[in-house]
């Protein structure tokens, strides 16, 4: 027997309000106040209310709307990867890029999307517990790219960061320094997992702790004074979060010939993708599986009907050392 079909009207006697109100609250519609957007929200997620169609009742000969969210312009490691996912979706799907300006998949984004008529999403960034239940209730394809998610029913494809850590570690003690630290946020799952094994592996080498410099910011003075502190304070290798800060950091060393002896690693092997950028020494991966491997869990999340076995892919990491 076919489950009813849940409608405005529906929500609307659930919570004693007009049609009107919860179709303008749902709209996200100015004149409708903040607290009642919220509980039409809530109740259209609890009675499994959708705006539209599932995306399996598309004909998969019409081309669908893909969307990729990332959070920054600075890193050239998301338009490297966007480059790829292009390449080999462009013939496929119509693609969108949509930049964020939070460091997590927000509701209010995806609930757009979706109200395009958005056939499946490819993103950077880990959803919030919000954008998970709407994501579940409506069938929405998402795949997490770069991010190791809880969430057992989404697809995540990311690089082995942990054993990243681990390899940072071994070559730091293969160096022969006695001191290290790692800088980055506190708050990205990627990075929290760097910074584990990177201290797991200095622990069993060394016997030592390994100190947790939080610092995400753009301002180069921040950083800099992080590092000066860290150095006077007997550091000698730094392991960083990314390239970017360690672009940053590479900087510093080169304008200050008393960081002469600090050994620097990123992440992200960017000079491998792009020649223009500082040849550092840099955890890397396999860019053009990282992108193949997103292309075939698309196409199989798209054309197949019923349950398809979640995706949950760690690709294999390497050190890239500069001469």
């Amino acid at each position: 027997m076919n489950k009813k079909k849940v409608t405005l009207d529906d929500i609307a006697q659930e919570l004693n309000l007009s049609i009107n109100t919860v179709s303008r609250a749902l709209r996200d519609c100015y004149d409708i106040s903040e607290g009642t957007k919220e509980i039409v929200r809530m109740k259209a997620l609890e009675l499994n209310y959708s705006f539209r169609k599932p995306v399996s009742d598309y004909n998969y000969d019409q081309r669908k709307l893909v969307i990729i969210v990332f959070n920054s312009f600075l890193n050239p490691y998301y338009s490297i990867m966007a480059e790829k996912l292009i390449k080999r979706l462009k013939d496929k799907y119509l693609l969108s890029v949509f930049p964020s300006s939070s460091y997590e998949l927000e509701y209010s984004l995806i609930k757009h999307a979706y109200e395009y008529k958005t056939a499946a999403i490819i993103s950077f960034l880990e959803p919030n517990e919000k954008t998970e239940n709407f994501i579940h209730n409506n069938g929405i394809p998402l795949i997490i790219l770069g991010r190791e998610c809880q969430e057992k029913s989404l697809d995540d494809i990311f690089t082995d960061d942990f054993n990243g850590g681990e390899i940072v570690a071994k070559h730091f003690f293969d160096l022969g320094i006695d001191k290290i630290a790692y800088i980055g946020p506190d708050n990205v799952e990627c990075s929290l997992r760097r910074y584990e094994g990177l201290k797991s592996k200095w622990k069993e080498l060394t016997n030592k702790n390994v100190p947790f410099i939080n610092c995400f910011s753009e301002l180069k003075s921040v950083l800099n004074e992080l590092v000066s502190s860290a150095y006077i304070s007997g550091i000698r290798g730094l392991f960083c979060f990314n390239d970017v800060t360690a672009y940053k950091v590479y900087k510093a060393k080169q304008t200050d010939n008393k960081y002469h002896d600090l050994s620097i690693v990123g992440f992200d092997n960017l000079h491998s993708q792009r020649e223009y950028l500082p040849d550092i020494s840099s955890v890397g991966y396999d860019y053009n599986e990282l992108a193949d491997l997103v292309s075939v869990t698309l196409d199989a999340r798209l054309r197949k009907q019923g349950n398809i076995k979640t995706m949950k892919v760690k690709l294999p990491v390497f050190l890239y050392k500069k001469d």
